[in-house]
């Protein structure tokens, strides 16, 4: 930096990161210039440092919500692949059900492979579903109904008996032009998040809000857990 300062007199949007009191750290742009004094006095240097520490969550953000959408572009692969199989298994199973002359105890067995192959083919049903919500286009949605529809994938699939959830939603806020299938993966991933902070017991709060003055929406989940680390 001090080599271009010399050589072209000023630097900009140079990417710095700097260390706060608390050791944290914080990233910047710098831009700067340098004001050469006339003969027998020192130069001088002027700086103005940027704070653009917002700027790099949401490119992060974007980065892992770009992320989200490939791994549930997968996952809606590999569920069509498993729920074929899956038919032809139930399929043959209630066939042989079927069959009067069957012996009690291979019933029984049958039926034991008849409900738990339901179950597979339910759980597949629901990643579809929630892969295939929409396409790249934006369209206007309940962000409540996506909330709920996030929460109860995650309630049915994963052990929360021991967690308290809890609502606190504005009712002013209108339909949002959102991308569904993004929308939803960021929140999937901002709950699962919280219930592995929370761990077997506490709470999870979901809370939204709606400035009518901006426009501007907010969504805010809390939890009970004991946070991150400080490193």
């Amino acid at each position: 930096m001090q080599n271009i300062l010399e050589e072209k007199g000023f630097i900009s949007s140079f990417e710095i990161e700097l260390r706060r009191k608390d050791d944290s750290h914080i990233h910047c742009l710098l831009s700067g210039s340098l004001d050469r004094g006339s003969s027998g006095t020192e130069d001088t240097i002027h700086f103005l440092v940027k704070d653009i520490e917002q700027k790099k969550l949401i490119e992060n953000q974007i980065a892992q919500t770009d992320k989200l959408a490939s791994i549930g572009q997968l996952s809606a692969g590999i569920a069509h692949e498993i729920n074929n199989p899956l038919g032809i298994i139930l399929g043959y199973a209630q066939l042989l059900i079927r069959d009067e002359n069957i012996e009690s105890e291979r019933y029984a067995d049958l039926k034991i492979i008849e409900k738990h192959t339901k179950n597979c083919r339910s759980v597949v049903e629901d990643l579809l579903n929630f892969a295939r919500s929409s396409q790249t286009e934006k369209e206007a949605i309940k962000i409540h109904e996506a909330i709920d529809e996030v929460l109860n994938f995650i309630q049915h699939h994963s052990e929360l008996s021991n967690i308290e959830i809890e609502k606190e939603y504005d009712t002013n806020i209108p339909p949002l032009l959102l991308d569904e299938k993004k929308i939803k993966q960021v929140l999937m991933n901002l709950i699962m998040n919280a219930k592995h902070a929370v761990g077997k017991s506490g709470a999870i709060r979901l809370s939204t809000a709606y400035n009518r003055s901006t426009r501007q929406v907010s969504i805010k989940i809390a939890d009970t857990g004991c946070g991150i680390e400080k490193k």
